[in-house]
């Protein structure tokens, strides 16, 4: 997840950077190793219905100063850099005020409550941030205000998403086949992979998850060519249907291992875990299915609302 995060500003600095930000920021990935994280979600915002920032940054002087709070705040503490969402000058309509700022890690006034103790992800900290003040210099700022919106690359982080679900639901499978066929029980002594149950179980996982899959690969192979109002259909089928057949694997693979599959020391019960919060990230299954509904009936199937004057 923090890798596709990294990878996903990497893209939004390549489209809407200047030469000098590029050569800037690229240069601390490729020659000193830095990570870069992209926090958009607030406590008061439901990105899942309409895309607002609360968080403000304004002009100040030769620079500007950032304002808010931001959720979820994953690789707090980690990155070297985080691509805030924010609203210029505090604006409603995120077609004109989005704005997008490289915020370095110790820049004075950031502050985090340091609480991540979650159903799963564990292995990441993604606490709540808030902004005080904090400085940020003119060449902070990632393109023109509301120019996130319009390039398509917001919605290859649903993209991203489908490739990781499918990746923890397919080594969760692999884990228990494995223990299928190595682990014997008695009075049979014999292997549990010889239960047609066992086999049944395999064989459906088997079958969605090469469906899924398959949906992934499609939509990552057309992405290149596709307009910015295709991506939107192309990216919430995938995350679609790699969520629900993933959390369906992660599932069906703790009851193949048995009631051993719960304990810690088994990845089955991780896979579970993390799978099901994954899938809590923006899109949600809803607003996925109620976009795609809107494409195939030719209405607007933009992957997110926009928020503007009299929207919410």
């Amino acid at each position: 997840m923090t890798v596709h995060m990294h990878s996903t500003v990497m893209r939004f600095i390549d489209t809407l950077g200047s030469a000098a930000q590029k050569r800037r920021y690229f240069d601390e990935v490729v020659g000193h190793g830095k990570l870069f994280g992209s926090w958009g979600s607030e406590p008061a915002v439901s990105l899942s219905r309409t895309l607002l920032m609360e968080t403000v940054v304004r002009r100040d002087g030769s620079g500007y100063v950032i304002d808010g709070i931001k959720h979820f705040c994953t690789m707090a503490l980690g990155a070297s850099r985080y691509m805030v969402w924010c609203a210029l000058d505090g604006g409603t309509d995120m077609a004109k005020s989005l704005q997008l700022a490289l915020v370095p890690a110790d820049a004075s006034g950031i502050a985090t409550d340091g609480k991540w103790d979650t159903l799963g992800m564990r292995a990441t900290f993604s606490p709540s941030v808030s902004f005080a003040g904090v400085r940020v210099p003119e060449d902070g700022m990632l393109g023109d205000p509301g120019a996130a919106l319009r390039v398509g690359i917001i919605e290859s982080f649903a993209l991203g998403y489908a490739a990781v679900y499918l990746g923890i639901a397919e080594s969760a499978l692999a884990f228990a086949m494995d223990d299928a066929k190595t682990r014997v029980v008695k009075p049979e002594n014999m292997a549990v992979a010889m239960d047609p149950t066992v086999q049944r179980h395999v064989g459906e996982l088997t079958a969605h998850l090469d469906a899924a899959a398959l949906v992934v690969v499609d939509s990552a192979a057309r992405w290149d060519g596709a307009s910015l109002v295709e991506r939107g259909p192309l990216a919430n089928r995938a995350k679609y249907l790699a969520g629900e057949v993933g959390l369906q694997v992660t599932s069906k693979a703790i009851q193949v291992v048995g009631g051993r599959g719960a304990y810690r020391d088994y990845p089955v019960e991780r896979a579970f875990r993390d799978l099901r919060t994954c899938t809590l990230m923006p899109p949600t299954v809803d607003r996925m299915l109620e976009a795609l509904g809107k494409s195939a009936l030719g209405l607007d199937a933009a992957m997110f609302n926009v928020s503007g004057p009299g929207q919410s």
